[in-house]
């Protein structure tokens, strides 16, 4: 692509990061004007914004280069915005709070690194998972991520000390539910996990969540294949267990079950109890039962 002869669409999310959206995007201004290139802006005032204006824009026959400034939820909506896959290549500029996605991509946090391949049009296709009702870049899970989730929201005050105190209540309270996992495997073969009491349950296009617990560390986005990783109840400590799961040193323990997907089905083993869930750290509770999937071929991004 010759970047002289494209306008960039800025879809810009000013409050990500408590405020990192807005001082990336004044960088990414001032570096887009030095090299003499169009761009437009369109910044979300709420939820939902950033899935409007992908809507909008993909909507047309025209090439796009969509840049996106803000976190893992503002990567979502818009990857659930766009029309025609076709015509856009999307550009990620991390400036959430987590950013576990485009970390674990290697996109640098800083605009000037994050912003070198989308100058020099370097570009390749990325899976990403296709669920029931909505598309996801990075992981959709259940268990521990869901219940810290769920503590964590419930502090005015979302820092990460906020998130470190959300771990340590869950790890203390956490309940051990049980799930049915049915899914097809790399070579197309249907399986089953046998029902057990589970620590965390995850379905992973990318490495990690949760601000950089590393649950899938084998995860490759353009594989083709999403990565189910099944944590049972450990027999030890559970803090240890946690802490290697943050790690990302957790697969070769026995409590473990890693195996690559083409398409995977959970939902609760009591259907009677409610099925809570996460995608990109947005909590779903109005399902009962997940199906998802990976996409490949569609997608494309300058890496």
């Amino acid at each position: 692509m010759n970047s002289e002869k494209i306008t960039h669409h800025l879809i810009v999310n000013p409050v990500a990061g408590k405020g990192k959206g807005k001082k990336a995007l004044k960088k990414l201004e001032k570096l887009l004007k030095k090299q003499s290139l169009d761009y437009v802006i369109h910044q979300t005032t709420k939820a939902g914004d950033a899935t409007l204006f992908a809507e909008q824009l993909t909507a047309t026959n025209t090439q796009l280069s969509l840049i996106v400034v803000g976190g893992d939820g503002t990567f979502s909506e818009v990857l659930n915005g766009i029309i025609n896959f076709d015509n856009i290549t999307l550009g990620l500029i991390p400036s959430g709070t987590g950013n576990d996605f485009a970390f674990g991509l290697g996109i640098s946090k800083k605009v000037r690194r994050a912003l070198a391949p989308i100058l020099a049009g370097n570009k390749k296709y990325i899976d990403y998972i296709q669920t029931d009702t909505r598309r996801s870049l990075n992981i959709l899970g259940t268990g521990l991520d869901v219940e810290v989730l769920t503590r964590f929201n419930s502090y005015k005050r979302q820092t990460k000390i906020a998130y470190f105190k959300s771990l340590i209540s869950t790890l203390r309270n956490l309940s051990y539910k049980e799930y049915i996992v049915k899914y097809v495997d790399e070579f197309g073969q249907a399986g089953e996990l046998p029902p057990t009491p589970t620590l965390a349950l995850a379905v992973c296009n990318g490495t990690m969540f949760g601000g950089g617990m590393k649950m899938s560390p084998l995860s490759v986005v353009d594989d083709g294949l999403l990565d189910l990783v099944h944590a049972a109840k450990p027999d030890g400590n559970i803090l240890i267990a946690a802490n290697r799961l943050k790690k990302g040193k957790h697969l070769s323990y026995p409590y473990i079950t890693h195996i690559r997907v083409r398409e995977i089905y959970i939902r609760p083993l009591d259907e009677s109890q409610p099925f809570i869930f996460q995608i990109e750290g947005e909590i779903i509770s109005n399902q009962n039962s997940v199906s998802a999937k990976v996409v490949s071929g569609q997608l494309k991004i300058y890496y």
